[in-house]
């Protein structure tokens, strides 16, 4: 561990001994990469933390999957780029059921799929030749495939950035539907309803370029989902993570301050 066991104990020692977490502050110089490491290993720990978010927007579930159905727009639905849509977070089938994500994969490589023009064909002649329940399986991936080629492809293609954004938004809700939400931990739905909330932003941009292509609808979108942050946790619900000028003005009982990467100081 780049953090140190012995370190990570010192704080759940002090706990034990009746600190709350509240009364305990972990301070770093910079985001990246301390923020991250001290998250995974209190998460591991089983240690609430609460302060300031520090991921972007991209890595959320929401902005992943985003990104992935970008991607397959721009590039054309290769095998190996659907199997890492399918994989991005909980794609749900048309009835909203989980996707069967493993077992279209194997199912797919072994029907010899690779780019765009391979999957109707070989999944129908798949299909043909397999036995039941597994061609039920196929038959599935096959109706899938075609239906997210006619979400991400509509005619007549959007000219403007509310159109994209609308076309933008109904993927989204069609792959990460808002009612499984409910399920997720606070900040990744807070996560997604900013992505949502990004989509129709956009159209300020109309006088810069007044008619964007797939391609630079798609190069917006993924940098503001890149610059923008995911929001934090609300102070007071766990140990504070935070930059140690954040932390200004604030009393604590015990605070470590993370210095490098190899340094933690409880």
């Amino acid at each position: 561990s780049l953090i140190g066991a012995e370190r990570l104990a010192r704080l759940v020692a002090h706990a034990a001994l009746g600190v709350p977490l509240t009364a305990m502050a972990v301070l770093h110089t910079a985001a990246d990469p301390y923020a991250s490491l001290l998250h995974e290993h209190l998460e591991g720990a089983g240690l609430p933390w609460c302060g300031p978010g520090h991921r972007p927007l991209s890595s959320s579930l929401a902005g992943r999957l985003l990104g992935r159905l970008l991607a397959l727009a721009a590039d054309g639905l290769e095998r190996t780029a659907v199997v890492a849509f399918l994989a991005s977070g909980p794609v749900t089938t048309a009835e909203g059921a989980p996707v069967p994500a493993p077992a279209w994969d194997r199912l797919s490589r072994r029907a010899g799929i690779v780019e765009h023009a391979h999957w109707l064909p070989r999944l129908e002649e798949m299909a043909a030749h397999t036995a039941e329940p597994e061609a039920g399986l196929v038959r599935g991936l096959a109706t899938f495939v075609a239906d997210l080629s006619d979400r991400l492809w509509p005619h007549p293609e959007p000219v403007t950035w509310e159109a994209w954004g609308a076309w933008a938004r109904a993927l989204l809700d069609r792959y990460l539907p808002p009612e499984r939400a409910g399920a997720w931990p606070v900040e990744e739905r807070t996560a997604r309803a900013a992505v949502v909330d990004l989509l129709p932003q956009l159209p300020r941009l109309e006088p810069l370029q007044p008619r964007p292509g797939l391609a630079g609808f798609a190069s917006m979108v993924s940098a503001q989902l890149e610059q923008r942050r995911m929001q934090g946790r609300p102070l007071g619900t766990g140990l504070l993570v935070a930059p140690v000028n954040a932390a200004a003005g604030l009393a604590f009982e015990r605070v470590a301050q993370f210095r490098s990467i190899d340094d933690l100081v409880v």
